[in-house]
This record gives C-alpha cells, sequence and structure tokens, in this order.
C-alpha cells in the first residue's frame, strides 16, 4: 500500500490539475532549460500545433506555474520562463526525465500496445 496520507492525495489532485494538460510536461522541459519566446518554444516541438501550444501556455500561466514577461523591444516580445526561484519544479521535471529514460525500453512503438500480439 501507498504511504500517502489523504492531505497529500488532495495535494496531488491539484498538481494535476496544474501539470495534467497534454504536452505540458514538453513545454516545462524546454522551459527548464531556458527562458524561450513562442516561436523558439514552436521550433523546439514542432509536433505541438500553435494553438495547441498557446492554450498550453496560457493554461500553465494562469495556474502560476510559469511566467510570461512582455518586452518593450520593437517589435515586442514575450518570453515564458520557469520562475527563478522555483526550484522543486526543476527537480520534478528532472526526475520524470531520469523515469522516463528508466522505463524508453518498456514503452511500445506508436500504435502498439505493450503485452499484445499486434501482428494481424
Amino acid at each position: 500500500m501507498s504511504d500517502l496520507k489523504e492531505a497529500e492525495i488532495k495535494t496531488l489532485r491539484i498538481a494535476c490539475q496544474a501539470l495534467g494538460r497534454k504536452w505540458t510536461f514538453q513545454v516545462l522541459g524546454e522551459l527548464c532549460r531556458q527562458p524561450l519566446r513562442f516561436n523558439e518554444l514552436q521550433q523546439r516541438l514542432p509536433w505541438i500545433s500553435g494553438r495547441s501550444l498557446g492554450r498550453v501556455l496560457h493554461h500553465l500561466e494562469n495556474a502560476g506555474v510559469i511566467d510570461r514577461r512582455v518586452n518593450d523591444n520593437r517589435p515586442p516580445n514575450v518570453i515564458y520562463s520557469i520562475p527563478t526561484g522555483d526550484v522543486l519544479l526543476r527537480e520534478i521535471i528532472g526526475l520524470l526525465a531520469r523515469w522516463g529514460s528508466q522505463r524508453s525500453g518498456k514503452l511500445a512503438p506508436p500504435g502498439k500496445v505493450p503485452g499484445e500480439d499486434n501482428r494481424r
């Protein structure tokens, strides 16, 4: 059984509401490396449509997970980043990346179900 207490389960639900959307961890992974503009994120994550990327960024900003800074340059630009003091979020993303690398050999190729005979 798990050692998680009921209060921890509730806070886990809160974390899932903030981070549980599609593409969230890919976006956060890039922002953990460095602050980026929208177009830079799009170039690094070409499989995410511009509309979906905008929605993810908007959701993360509203949830207080990322910072959005508008520069007064000409033309103006917007830079997205992980808050400087949010060391815990950076650690979580790093731990998830390591966990994923340990499991990478156990994942099925796209369209395949692990443990099933997918021959036709």
